[in-house]
């Protein structure tokens, strides 16, 4: 279906952010609502479901925080969640590299990664108790803060380092034609 100027928002696996959350506003795909309701016959994603990419980039999950209408694309499965206490949890489990290894090891092998439905259902999840599983959470949201921090250091490194190499760069360029100038 052909991009419209208004319509449904037709998300797929780039929109998924890296922190679990969806890109409901940038460049985002509309369809008409005549393909919305064709093709949200079987699940219309509603407010902590999880949406998850299984074709391209595959094994990165979202957690649903809106009532807005939108449509995964056929790229992304969604995931209900029957007990809300359990979403955030599990969308942290989905993302990780034990499941993201399941993903692979159950993927079909050709030249798009493609991870169908029931395979998705036959990944083992560990589902310890709820009070281990907030601090599961709340642990792993820390440590997302720290590696922020972290990657805005080694950014700013890198933009010293290279200001740093043009002014060596610089410096070199200068004596030498002041050595070339002098002779």
């Amino acid at each position: 279906s052909s991009v419209e100027t208004n319509g449904i928002k037709f998300i797929s696996a780039k929109d998924i952010n890296d922190d679990g959350t969806i890109n409901l506003t940038q460049k985002i795909k509309l369809i008409s609502l005549k393909d919305y309701e064709r093709l949200s016959k079987r699940i219309k994603p509603q407010r902590n479901d999880i949406i998850y990419s299984r074709i391209g980039t595959v094994g990165k999950a979202a957690i649903v925080t809106t009532d807005e209408v939108f449509l995964p694309s056929y790229s992304c499965c969604t995931i209900r969640v029957i007990d809300t206490r359990f979403d955030s949890y599990l969308q942290k489990v989905l993302s990780s590299n034990f499941v993201l290894e399941q993903a692979f090891d159950l993927m079909t092998s050709n030249s798009v990664p493609d991870l169908g439905i029931k395979k998705i259902k036959e990944f083992i999840i560990p589902i310890p108790p709820i009070d281990e599983q907030h601090y599961i959470v709340g642990r792993v949201n820390q440590l997302m803060i720290i590696c922020d921090e972290l990657e805005k250091l080694v950014e700013k490194r890198d933009s010293y380092q290279e200001r740093i190499m043009q002014a060596v760069v610089h410096l070199a360029f200068t004596a030498k034609l002041e050595t070339v100038e002098t002779e």
